[in-house]
């Protein structure tokens, strides 16, 4: 039996899909597909990891729901990225790798530009801020 290839986050229905892509395995219709949406000001999102796809689903469904001050829960829309680049901005980098969890890059391209956040890098910072705090 083998695993999905494809699981809807949200709603069957509706996007966002998370699709598994293994390395050196995209074919040309689908990289071009790909490169088209990051052209568009729609986007697309690129994820690497390492562990199995049900592990890297759970996560990311589990990242849904956040907790507003009031105690109400919102959607955080982190699959949308035009919201990714946002949260960037004001998430600190211990939240950004709660984020990630077990992704080890998350690139993500809207209308031609490219940006990536690596858990190495992400990592290297963290230690650099606690060993700040430490002194």
């Amino acid at each position: 039996m083998s695993s999905p290839a494809a699981f809807a986050l949200v709603d069957s229905a509706a996007a966002p899909w998370l699709i598994v892509l293994p390395a050196g395995s995209i074919q040309r219709p689908v990289h071009h597909w790909m490169n088209s949406l990051g052209q568009s000001a729609a986007g697309v999102t690129t994820l690497t990891a390492s562990v199995p796809f049900g592990v890297l689903f759970q996560h990311l469904q589990a990242q849904l729901d956040i907790a507003l001050p009031d105690g109400s829960l919102a959607l955080m829309r982190f699959y949308d990225p035009r919201a990714w680049l946002r949260y960037c901005d004001v998430l600190t980098t211990l939240q950004r790798l709660t984020l990630l969890g077990p992704v080890q890059e998350w690139q993500v391209t809207v209308q031609g530009q490219f940006w990536r956040v690596s858990r190495a890098d992400l990592e290297r910072t963290q230690e650099a801020v606690d060993a700040a705090a430490e002194r």
